[in-house]
């Protein structure tokens, strides 16, 4: 089955249960101060989602060092999902009242993890980046993601504020996008895109689109950019010379 946009939001949505899990989280802050609740809901939702996310990046990484296959997944997926069912059909005894009420903040277990990205969710994600993996800004739009941030993974000393001196170019600009520069020289792949720019990302790329900056210039881009001495922030380590100096700057 191909997902769409709708049917990937649909899925993770009905997977997730966030109406469902409401009971879970109202349980669970009890301990919790009232004027607290609501920056631990946003922060366990932010690992939630930022979970998500690693998995439909690099969870395909993860299937092939651990030598599983898609089908593999989904035969997991399906056994995970059919002993969920039979706990709803069969509930288990309830346990004591006195233990169903936390004594401390929760922090990622039980809200995070897995009450919004459990096993369930997590092998929908890998399922949907391995059926169509071009379509990654899609999947991360029906997680309910809005931007996303791109950067080379042979740049390791990428600065401290990458990700706030893109945020702060693009918004003084007024733009949808935002690309680093150092030296005066501009990064492309480092840069912080509006995922509702996919449609036309991917319509440059089915009609040939190789330039990355052409494609850009016609949205128009900011710049944030950064100095390049003593040490290039952006400095690409391709061979074992480029990691030796890499290190020695680190030092």
């Amino acid at each position: 089955m191909e997902h769409t946009f709708a049917s990937a939001t649909i899925l993770l949505l009905l997977i997730t249960d966030p109406l469902g899990n409401i009971p879970v989280f109202v349980n669970s802050l009890r301990a919790v101060p009232p004027e607290r609740r609501s920056r631990v809901i946003l922060r366990e939702v932010l690992i939630a989602f930022g979970l998500l996310l690693s998995f439909m990046f690099v969870g395909q990484s993860f299937l092939k060092a651990m030598s599983l296959s898609d089908v593999s997944l989904q035969i997991g997926g399906a056994v995970v999902l059919f002993l969920i069912a039979l706990r709803m059909v069969f509930p288990p005894p309830p346990p004591p009242q006195d233990s169903l009420v936390p004594l401390t903040e929760p922090l990622i277990v039980p809200l995070a993890i897995p009450a919004l990205a459990g096993p369930s969710a997590m092998a929908t994600v890998l399922l949907l980046v391995s059926q169509a993996p071009e379509r990654r800004m899609e999947w991360v739009a029906a997680q309910g993601g809005q931007w996303m941030v791109s950067a080379p993974g042979d740049s390791p000393l990428l600065p401290g504020d990458y990700v706030a001196s893109l945020w702060a170019a693009r918004r003084a600009a007024g733009g949808a996008l935002a690309c680093a520069e150092s030296g005066g020289q501009a990064h492309p792949p480092c840069g912080l895109w509006d995922i509702a720019l996919r449609h036309d990302l991917r319509a440059a790329l089915l009609a040939g689109e190789s330039k990355i900056s052409r494609w850009t210039a016609r949205h128009g881009i900011a710049y944030a950019a950064w100095p390049a001495t003593p040490i290039d922030p952006f400095f690409n380590v391709n061979t074992a010379a480029d990691l030796a100096a890499a290190a020695a700057w680190v030092k």
